[in-house]
């Protein structure tokens, strides 16, 4: 489950997100989707968070076709 191996490596990198990475993975092993994007929406609304959020910075990749991505900049 790679989900659960990124929050666990989450934990061991991040201690102070523990009690976090610690609700996601309960709600993620109940099947709790609704209550589970709520508390993703909550991690990605900390601006001061985001440099822990791996994604690339321009372009995504998938099936050989590249995508770019255009973030709004308010």
């Amino acid at each position: 489950m790679a989900a659960l191996q990124y929050l666990e490596s989450l934990r061991s990198s991040h201690p102070g997100l523990g009690d976090w990475s610690n609700s996601v993975a309960d709600l993620y092993q109940k099947k709790l989707w609704h209550q589970l994007t709520h508390k993703l929406e909550e991690f990605l609304a900390f601006q001061m968070l985001w440099h822990l959020v791996e994604h690339p910075d321009t372009d995504v990749t998938a099936s050989g076709r590249t995508f770019g991505l255009h973030f709004n900049n308010l």
